[in-house]
């Protein structure tokens, strides 16, 4: 939203709710710049009284009307689809960065042996998500174990989680084998 977009709804709002420009200001931008939701915060508030109670809004019929009225709330319409459409692209741009940030890291017998950018295994786990899991599966059970680096995600929580994932393996691996043993001895004495 243009700086003079947003002067003329902070003149609007000081006038209409006969405050602060200052105080305006701020209930515009804690509201997105939506100044029919910055009249009903006020209002609830009990700061200004309810003149227009027949449309909830603060505005008289005849101040809804007006065609400076209806400019100002396709004003405020336009930014607080631009703010949201901003704010999608700062999420995306920053989960971008720690996905970049951070590395997944994969170890045989506590050797490192392969570590890359988090953003890759996530590509491939979006792309062909059942290979890409059967293959984390397979890697479990072959010995291998995944971990995390980096700010975001190299806590040790996160990191611990997959040490128990690397455990459970183990076990399962154990219990095969020790399967596999019962059954061979059962058919050796059998």
């Amino acid at each position: 939203m243009e700086e003079m977009e947003k002067r003329e709804l902070i003149e609007k709002l000081a006038q209409k709710a006969q405050i602060g420009q200052e105080e305006a200001q701020e209930i515009l931008e804690r509201n997105g710049w939506d100044i029919l939701d910055s009249m009903i915060e006020l209002e609830r508030a009990g700061r200004i009284p309810d003149s227009g109670a027949q449309t909830g809004t603060g505005y008289s019929t005849q101040d809804q009307n007006s065609e400076e009225f209806q400019q100002v709330t396709v004003t405020a319409s336009r930014s607080r689809e631009e703010s949201t459409g901003a704010k999608l692209r700062r999420i995306v741009k920053k989960l971008f960065r720690k996905s970049l940030d951070n590395d997944f890291v994969v170890r045989h017998k506590e050797k490192e042996i392969l570590h890359v950018p988090v953003l890759i295994p996530v590509i491939l786990l979006l792309a062909a998500f059942w290979v890409t899991a059967a293959a984390l599966c397979l890697g479990l059970l072959a010995g291998l174990r995944y971990s995390f680096r980096g700010s975001d995600l190299g806590t040790d929580t996160v990191n611990q989680a997959m040490e128990k994932a690397a455990d459970c393996a183990e076990d399962i691996k154990e219990k095969v084998r020790e399967l596999i043993d019962d059954e061979e001895n059962t058919d050796s004495r059998g």
